[in-house]
């Protein structure tokens, strides 16, 4: 038996050949004409942002083929801390070529290769030290084409003020079910497997959307030779988490309350965590205000369970809790027209940002109070405010001490409160000789 993963022994070797995305696709050819010959555009990195599963991978490395360029790909699986993009990607931005162990060398008449960075919204301060700072000065110097790409735009932006600017933005859709049905037939047609339309489309449902996980639940039931409504069911059925975007938006689309409360028992996340999700995505255009009211007052009530139980560290009660949820999502859904996406909670993120900005003024406070013999206490109230007007006075200051501290990007950019490749954070930076990690 071939035990090769479909989704990449069928992936798509040109743009024309990968489902959807019209205007997405036609936007990547655009800026990697801007390459052409000698030319290096303004633009020299493109981010494809869009929901999971909808083929921004499958595209960049279609338009790398498409246009005879090598690549080379660094995802969240790899370290990408700045050390070590400086180490691996930085020297190739600026000569001709590189092998396919992604070890970069100078040829005279060498060729144009791509840069990809898949799940760049997830390169972060905690486990990825320096990371951003490095992006930031790859898309600087590259003189090669540079492909970034996200499920949260916001998330990789927000602290590069060059990232950005440098970049073309290319958005991308949820695929359409009846694109991604045709795509599992030909697959399937492929495989010597029988499947019928209808088959397809609940398979499509199942996934969410997400055409990566339509494939592999493809493959993970195909071995009876067909694909049945048996089979379909046990897929439904098995016991399997399922991301929490596509959970909730199966919970808005569905008009079944057990099919919700089904959905809700795979889902990876505490009752707590879920909730904020439901209230995050409750239907802002409903055309139902009474159902709608009734949603909330279910989360609501919902909201309550899970606070007994915490309180009372009795997590029965959290069935209670799932079971409201069920319920104010299929009241809320009323009236509303599908397709936007599932949103992250915005005071998720809010949180996010903040524990990661109290992260790293706690590191910075603590290399001050060692360096000052002080304690943290007194850092805050009296050094730091001291620390921040000195070293917006004098840079021959702000370099030494940076040096003497051995602040990082981040922390430095923490205690200026600028971005992280501001002229000024960069400036400090490379006159202090702090080796960026």
């Amino acid at each position: 038996m071939n035990n090769t993963l479909w989704t990449e022994k069928y992936r798509p070797l040109k743009l024309d050949d990968v489902i959807g995305n019209q205007k997405a696709k036609a936007a990547m050819r655009t800026w990697a004409n801007g390459w052409k010959g000698s030319k290096v555009p303004e633009e020299r990195g493109a981010i494809l942002s869009g929901p999971p599963g909808v083929g921004k991978t499958t595209c960049a490395i279609a338009l790398a083929n498409e246009m005879g360029w090598d690549y080379i790909e660094m995802n969240a699986s790899d370290r990408r801390t700045g050390k070590e993009l400086r180490r691996i990607v930085l020297p190739g931005a600026s000569t001709n070529t590189f092998n396919t162990d992604g070890i970069y060398f100078s040829l005279e008449h060498g060729k144009r290769h791509v840069i990809i960075l898949d799940e760049a919204d997830n390169i972060d301060s905690r486990d990825d030290i320096g990371g951003i700072a490095a992006v930031s000065e790859l898309l600087k110097m590259t003189l090669q084409p540079v492909i970034l790409i996200v499920n949260d735009l916001y998330e990789l932006t927000r602290r590069s003020e060059n990232i950005k600017k440098s970049c073309k933005i290319i958005r991308f859709e949820d695929l359409k079910a009846e694109d991604l049905a045709r795509v599992l037939h030909n697959i399937a047609t492929a495989e010597g497997l029988k499947i019928s339309y209808d088959a397809a489309m609940k398979m499509v449902q199942l996934a969410g959307g997400d055409a990566r996980a339509a494939i592999n639940d493809l493959q993970s039931i195909a071995y009876a030779g067909t694909i049945t409504s048996k089979e379909l069911g046990d897929l439904s059925k098995r016991n399997k988490t399922v991301d929490i975007k596509v959970g909730v938006e199966r919970l808005f689309k569905s008009t079944d309350l057990k099919e919700n409360l089904h959905t809700i028992s795979l889902l990876d996340e505490d009752p707590g965590g879920l909730s904020l999700w439901i209230d995050e995505n409750m239907p802002p255009n409903s055309t139902n205000i009474d159902s709608l009211n009734d949603g909330f007052e279910a989360l609501s009530r919902s909201s309550q369970f899970i606070s007994w139980a915490g309180r009372n560290s009795y997590y029965r009660l959290w069935s209670y809790a799932s079971e409201l949820m069920a319920i104010g999502s299929k009241m809320a859904s009323k009236g509303y027209e599908h397709g936007e996406p599932a949103r992250f909670p915005l005071v998720l993120t809010r949180f996010r940002r903040r524990n990661a900005v109290i992260a790293t003024r706690r590191g910075l406070i603590v290399k001050i109070s060692d360096y000052a013999h002080t304690s943290p206490r007194n850092v805050q109230e009296s050094l730091l405010p001291f620390l921040r007007t000195a070293f917006n006075s004098s840079e021959r200051f702000a370099s030494s001490m940076t040096y003497k501290l051995g602040l990082s990007v981040e922390e430095l950019a923490a205690l200026l409160d600028e971005a992280e490749d501001s002229k000024r954070i960069v400036k400090i930076i490379k006159t202090s000789g702090v080796t960026l990690e």
